[in-house]
């Protein structure tokens, strides 16, 4: 079998996501044929940069711009006739990806961000392309609009609420499953508390609060930890800044009431946070 497994660099969670079904797929069948890409390696220098970094610059600094067209797009018919004005659009990325996915000829195609479908739904309608079996995996607990699509045959979302919320918008229930998002298999092994502790100077007499920020190190997180400097219960606090280094620099410096760890971008092994 041969099996592609399609993303975009547009937050961490959907290449993280990628990254473990080609784990866990070359290690359950690994005489099948695994191929990973991203989309906007197909595309220039440029559009790489506006696509990845416009996505980090709007969702950082203009939050509620972010939020109105989240929520003015999240409608399957309003998601459909964008997608078609879209397809109208030609560009030499869109023939490069056409061109790479006909030569691959997949059997299935596993996408861990919404970009994909409506190209692969462009292929299917306009190339005459063998039909592979294309999975939506969703990769976020709240589906928008444009995880769904007509060339999805499978539907793999976080939760059965989301489940639910897909089925009511018109996704055929049989196709659509509760799985989870992804993830990779080293967190199947629990670290030993302790060690951990230790290895990041934790104290153990005090409760761990975590705070994430996702891979890029966005949202209010200054704020919240304002927000928890006003908690009477004793606590230590670990703020995980992503790859925003500024943001990590930024929260070192700053004094808190409870003892607060900040770090950068994680990676996990068997013994722990590294």
């Amino acid at each position: 079998m041969r099996v592609l497994i399609a993303t975009v660099t547009a937050g961490g969670g959907h290449l993280a996501a990628a990254a473990a079904l080609d784990e866990a797929w070359k290690s359950c069948r690994p005489d099948d044929v695994v191929q990973k890409i991203d989309l906007l390696d197909f595309c220039s220098r440029l559009h790489r940069k506006i696509y990845s970094d416009g996505y980090v610059k709007l969702v950082e600094r203009a939050p509620e711009i972010w939020g109105l067209m989240f929520k003015t797009t999240d409608n399957p018919k309003a998601a459909r006739r964008l997608n078609r004005i879209k397809n109208v659009l030609p560009g030499n990325s869109r023939l490069r990806v056409t061109r790479h996915v006909r030569h691959f000829n997949p059997d299935i195609v596993l996408c861990t961000h919404y970009l994909p479908l409506e190209m692969l739904g462009r292929l299917r309608n306009k190339t005459g392309l063998a039909k592979p079996m294309t999975v939506s995996v969703v990769t976020d607990f709240e589906a928008h609009a444009f995880w769904m699509d007509p060339c999805v045959d499978v539907y793999c979302v976080a939760a059965e609420e989301t489940r639910v919320r897909l089925i009511a918008r018109g996704a055929p229930a049989e196709s659509v499953i509760a799985t989870g998002i992804p993830i990779a298999a080293r967190f199947a092994s629990q670290p030993d508390p302790k060690t951990v502790r230790k290895a990041k100077g934790l104290r153990d007499d005090l409760p761990v609060l975590l705070v994430l920020s996702g891979g890029f190190g966005m949202g209010p997180v200054a704020e919240i930890l304002s927000a928890l400097d006003r908690v009477a219960r004793p606590f230590q606090t670990v703020v995980v800044a992503g790859r925003n280094e500024d943001l990590r620099r930024e929260l070192a410096a700053a004094d808190r009431k409870h003892p607060t760890h900040v770090l950068g971008l994680l990676r996990t092994c068997t013994s722990g946070w590294r």
